[in-house]
């Protein structure tokens, strides 16, 4: 079973794309999975808006932020 993570918060990051960022580092095979892309420069997973829901499901933790 994988490490539960922390807090995870999710934002808007532009028209197309939402910023995942806070404790990702034990969910980071399943943002893999969902297609997620790791932004170093922003220090978060960058998915496109159509992940919206499935990740607020998938990360009962996530509190969303837009």
């Amino acid at each position: 079973m994988a490490k539960q993570a922390g807090q995870l918060y999710l934002r808007s990051y532009s028209e197309k794309a939402i910023l995942v960022t806070g404790d990702t580092y034990p969910v980071k095979d399943k943002m893999k999975e969902m297609k997620g892309s790791w932004n170093r420069r922003l220090g978060g997973w960058i998915f496109s808006k159509k992940w919206r829901d499935a990740l607020l499901a998938e990360f009962p933790q996530m509190t969303a932020k837009d």
